[in-house]
């Protein structure tokens, strides 16, 4: 959410099912959209959906990440 584009947008609204999270995506710009994660045991992948207020345009951003370890406690 550092992009330029982003600015002023948060996540929210977290939901839970089995192994994936959404969350809502709010700018308070008519630019709005979903963050969806699928949480394994080995891989994470997530994808970040924005449509652009005002515009006709949604863009998307897509994640993996393997997980290399525990995280330190703390």
């Amino acid at each position: 959410l550092r992009h330029p584009t982003l600015a002023g947008c948060q996540l929210g609204d977290e939901q839970r099912e089995d192994d994936v999270v959404t969350l809502s995506l709010s700018c308070g710009n008519d630019t709005n959209g979903t963050a969806l994660w699928r949480v394994g045991s080995s891989v994470l992948q997530g994808t970040l959906t924005v449509k652009l207020g005002g515009k006709n345009m949604t863009f998307f951003q897509r994640l993996t990440a393997k997980r290399l370890g525990r995280c330190p406690a703390g």
